[in-house]
C-alpha cells in the first residue's frame, strides 16, 4: 500500500553553477505483519511526534520534538487542542524534547517526566533536562514544572 506521491525540486550548487531536477518520491508499506494482525492510523497531522506514553485509562501522551509540547490524544484518538505542556528546546538536529514517561503512580500522582535539550544561558553551555510536570484531576494541562535533573551531557 502506498501513500500519494509528493512532488520536490532537488538543486544542486558548486562553483561552476547550479542545476535543478524534479524529483517525485512515494512511501510505501517497509514492513509486513503476521498473520492475525492488521496496521491502522490511530492518528494523523501530527508534528513530529517523538515518544509517546499510554496512560492507563487509554489515552497518549507523545512529545513534539521541534515545538517542545507534550501533547494528548483521547483514547479514541481525538487529539486535545491545547498542549499538556510547552518546554522550550533546542530543536535541531537530533535536539528537542525527546523522551516522555509516566511515573508508575501515574493515577494517583499524574507526573509526566520529558527529556528536553535546552539552550544554556550565560557562561553555561547547552544541556539535557528532565522535567516533571504535574496533571491535576485528568484535566490534560501539566502544572508545577520542576526540574528533576540538570546540565545532563
Amino acid at each position: 500500500m502506498a501513500v500519494a506521491a509528493t512532488d520536490y525540486t532537488v538543486t544542486a550548487s558548486n562553483a561552476g553553477g547550479s542545476t535543478s531536477a524534479p524529483v517525485e518520491i512515494t512511501v510505501g508499506v517497509l514492513a509486513t505483519l503476521a498473520d492475525g494482525f492488521a496496521a491502522e492510523v490511530f492518528a494523523d497531522g501530527l508534528l513530529q511526534p517523538a515518544k509517546f506514553a499510554l496512560a492507563p485509562d487509554g489515552r497518549v501522551f507523545f512529545n513534539e520534538r521541534e515545538t517542545g509540547r507534550t501533547r494528548v490524544l483521547a483514547s479514541d484518538g481525538t487529539l486535545r487542542a491545547a498542549p499538556f505542556a510547552e518546554t522550550d528546546v533546542l530543536a535541531s538536529g537530533h535536539q528537542g524534547l525527546l523522551g516522555i514517561v509516566l511515573h508508575p503512580g501515574f493515577e494517583t500522582n499524574g507526573w509526566v517526566y520529558v527529556q528536553a535539550c535546552v539552550a544554556g544561558s550565560g557562561m553555561e553551555s547547552d544541556r539535557v533536562r528532565i522535567m516533571r510536570y504535574t496533571e491535576v484531576d485528568g484535566m490534560d494541562a501539566g502544572t508545577n514544572a520542576t526540574v528533576i535533573a540538570d546540565d545532563l551531557p
